[in-house]
């Protein structure tokens, strides 16, 4: 199949790449650092190694890690306190925004992605740009702000923080297009404030009704655009005037990978007959084993040892979590002593064993599913992400899942999962 010649031919590319580093890198008794140690370089070094491995400031306060530093400078250096290295934090991110701003001030067009999240109770937004450098046609890209948001994720606070963050990088009138989820706060922003390529960001007064309609007010507009760094411009706004706020958005474009996600997963649970029915009492018990797993130390520590490992949990907001999970319970099954320990587990849980219809419906779902996965991983890769790739992923995840259906035996359960998939 192709997507495991593609596996096959990444992990060959690693090993020889890999290879090839080791090969050519010198010995580790010959490293030797450039010149000798200055504060200058340690109080980068020690920056680094804070950002890099997202470490709490106040690590350079503590007695080992100032043991540690004292003793490899031989007590030449000095190694500043947390105030200080929040104050360096500080010019540094100012340093590197101003450089991404010259360096998109040259830039005639870019594409945008946000995304926002919810994290230890709190809410945050994140925005990146992308675009192509003028002299080798290379994809570029760069983070424009990780910010906290306060209240909820009203589709007016979307607007105000992405119309802030645009201006604020002075590409308002440069984004092609912003590409986000298919979350109902996203889309209703853009839906509202979203401008046409060839607009003039003209406001007609039936926008500005709809605007005011009884769905919009009902909609908690308290929440605002908190930023976490001091140093950052406030989001800008404007007003009609009529004092209806209203932002400046660019065209939209939702995610490939979330409407596959979608797909394979929201729309395909809606087909019926016994693969629903199936699925249903699978999923029950496969998610009362994950539940038992995530919340009894005693649980986990019985499918540790059964298993050597603990079991895959899904996540809601993981991208082929499920079917990662899922994955693991069907190569346990597919070994005979595991799948023994497997029925010894559930029994022990009091859970119920699986019938064997729905032990079949896991292979098949593996096995279904497995081209849709395998697209996923390939439109959520960080260096082969372009459009380019989209219609010949899709293109293949089709023909890999027709061919399922001219084969001369038909799948037991998930056969009308093989024949819908396609043509979602």
């Amino acid at each position: 199949m192709a997507c495991d010649s593609l596996h096959d031919r990444k992990a060959r590319n690693k090993r020889a790449g890999t290879a090839d580093d080791l090969s050519n890198a010198p010995p580790l008794k010959q490293v030797r650092l450039d010149g000798p140690l200055t504060q200058h370089s340690l109080d980068q070094y020690i920056m680094d190694y804070l950002v890099v491995s997202v470490l709490p400031l106040h690590n350079v306060d503590t007695p080992a890690f100032r043991k540690y530093t004292n003793r490899l400078t031989a007590g030449r250096l000095t190694v500043y306190c947390r105030r200080t290295m929040t104050k360096m934090l500080a010019d540094r991110f100012n340093k590197r925004k101003e450089e991404l701003q010259e360096e998109l001030s040259a830039v005639d067009y870019v594409c945008t992605t946000a995304d926002c999240w919810t994290s230890r109770r709190h809410s945050f937004i994140g925005v990146t740009v992308h675009w192509l450098d003028a002299s080798t046609v290379a994809r570029r890209g760069g983070c424009l702000a990780v910010r906290e948001l306060s209240g909820r994720h009203t589709y007016e606070t979307l607007a105000k923080a992405l119309e802030g963050i645009n201006n604020e990088f002075g590409i308002g009138q440069k984004v092609c297009f912003t590409v986000t989820g298919s979350g109902s706060n996203f889309l209703k922003a853009f839906r509202h404030f979203s401008m046409e390529e060839n607009d003039d960001f003209s406001v007609s007064s039936s926008d500005i009704t709809s605007l005011t309609s009884d769905d919009a007010v009902t909609e908690d507009d308290d929440a605002v655009c908190q930023e976490t760094n001091d140093l950052l411009e406030p989001v800008t706004t404007y007003e009609t005037e009529d004092d209806v706020i209203v932002y400046k958005l660019p065209p939209h474009r939702k995610c490939a990978c979330h409407l596959l996600n979608l797909v394979a997963t929201t729309d395909a649970g809606k087909i019926d007959g016994i693969l629903k029915r199936t699925s249903t009492q699978t999923f029950a018990k496969l998610s009362a084993l994950w539940n038992y797993q995530n919340r009894s130390s005693l649980a986990a520590e019985k499918i540790r040892s059964a298993f050597g490992s603990l079991l895959i949990t899904p996540g809601d907001t993981r991208w082929n979590s499920t079917y990662d999970a899922v994955g693991k319970i069907n190569a346990i099954l597919s070994d005979p002593a595991l799948a023994v320990k497997f029925d010894k587990v559930c029994d022990e849980l009091n859970i119920k064993r699986l019938l064997p219809l729905q032990k079949t419906f896991i292979v098949e779902y593996v096995e279904v599913m497995a081209p849709v996965s395998c697209g996923l991983d390939i439109l959520q890769g960080e260096q082969c992400a372009a459009l380019g790739y989209l219609l010949p992923t899709l293109t293949v995840v089709k023909t890999q899942l027709r061919e399922m259906l001219q084969r001369s035996t038909p799948l037991t359960v998930c056969q009308s999962l093989a024949e819908t998939l396609p043509i979602l």
